[in-house]
């Protein structure tokens, strides 16, 4: 990784609240301020964080694979 980036390691599963193609992301800090948006891609993409699928259906689970900031 280069200096001055932030690597963004999977997280736990997250319940999707409506369906959707996701194509961005609002990343919050620890104390729940917004740290900062970024692109979202599938796997194959170049989003800076990247989950298995961009479609997203209302019920369903999905988690950060990885990402990259910087």
């Amino acid at each position: 990784m280069a200096s001055g980036s932030l690597a963004i390691t999977p997280t736990d599963e997250a319940l999707i609240l409506a369906d959707g193609e996701a194509t961005w992301a609002r990343v919050l800090n620890g104390e729940g301020s917004i740290a900062w948006d970024c692109d979202v891609s599938n796997l194959a993409g170049t989003g800076e964080i990247r989950i298995s699928s961009t479609t997203l259906f209302a019920g369903g689970y999905t988690r950060i694979i990885s990402g990259t900031l910087g």
